[in-house]
């Protein structure tokens, strides 16, 4: 998740997580799905890169001026359907499971599956919260979740693993983009690859495996 966001100490909330080029407008329950699982009934399954822990452990809070944040904690007791504290936002949906008698995989908004590898152009809009971002393709995404905010929109271009004809990993890092209104164009670097997602430790053995 440190790769995905950064955390924030929040007064009157404590520590609080938010994924990088989420947005004061971003819903944290608008993409997925509803998964049944066995034993355990309907389970939030989200489409983020990142979201697994977030939507079974802890709470999501709308934090005014920042926007949905996520409070670690809860660890020894798994959920299915993600614990939020309510709010009056009128766009709001909260997350509801589907009725008991189904066993059918309902989508959430636009849902659909990760891509496992970026393409060679990568546009990164705010709101996107990491969509589509493989873990360990761009370097530094937090200097770029500056720039996100700023233009509202960046395109990268991920550069190879391995500094051609050298041998060597290419150092992780942010280089250039392209905003939306134009500007200079600029090159990121691919760092090494990594596993798109681990479960937890804190887990119950019992919990549905977060991979599908």
């Amino acid at each position: 998740m440190n790769y995905y966001g950064s955390y924030s100490n929040v007064p009157g909330y404590g520590m609080m997580w938010q994924p990088y080029f989420a947005g004061v407008g971003w819903d944290p329950f608008v993409d997925g799905a509803w998964s049944w699982y066995p034993g355990f009934g309907y389970s939030f399954v989200s489409a983020y890169p990142w979201g697994w822990t977030p939507y079974h452990y802890g709470n999501w809070s709308f934090v005014p001026g920042f926007g949905w944040m996520w409070q670690p904690g809860g660890w020894n007791s798994w959920g299915t359907v993600p614990r939020y504290t309510p709010t009056t936002l009128a766009r709001f949906r909260a997350p509801v499971p589907p009725t008991a008698g189904t066993v059918r995989t309902v989508t959430v908004g636009n849902g659909g599956p990760v891509a496992a590898r970026p393409p060679s152009r990568l546009i990164v809009n705010s709101g996107s919260a990491g969509m589509g971002i493989a873990r360990g393709s761009i370097g530094n995404l937090g200097h770029l979740n500056h720039q996100v905010a700023k233009s509202g929109s960046v395109e990268v271009r991920p550069a190879p693993s391995y500094t051609a004809g050298s041998g060597r990993a290419a150092s992780p890092g942010f280089g250039t983009s392209t905003s939306a209104g134009g500007g200079a164009r600029s090159r990121g670097t691919m760092a090494p690859s990594a596993p798109i997602h681990s479960a937890p430790s804190a887990a119950p053995r019992s919990a549905p495996s977060p991979h599908r």
